[in-house]
């Protein structure tokens, strides 16, 4: 189990804000809707995430795309152009 943080000083450390692209808010906003991983209290102000369940929330995000049924034109137009090419 490693532990990320959201963001470090460190360029090439990896962070949940490199891994997940959404800021601070968003993520606290899914973390309250139980749609993200629950952060680890590390000190007294400072947070961070278990870096394995990350990676399964993005693994799980990936594998929702293909279970949805498109709910926009765009999205539908994007599923048939991609079907299209396939052939």
């Amino acid at each position: 189990m490693g532990i990320l943080r959201y963001k470090s000083k460190d360029e090439d450390r990896e962070t949940v804000q490199k891994l997940v692209g959404l800021d601070r808010s968003q993520i606290w906003r899914l973390e309250q809707e139980g749609d993200f991983p629950r952060r680890i209290q590390l000190g007294k102000n400072t947070v961070g995430w278990d870096r394995d369940e990350v990676l399964q929330w993005i693994e799980s995000r990936k594998q929702a795309r293909f279970q949805q049924k498109p709910s926009t034109a765009i999205e539908r137009n994007r599923l048939n152009h991609t079907a299209g090419s396939a052939q």
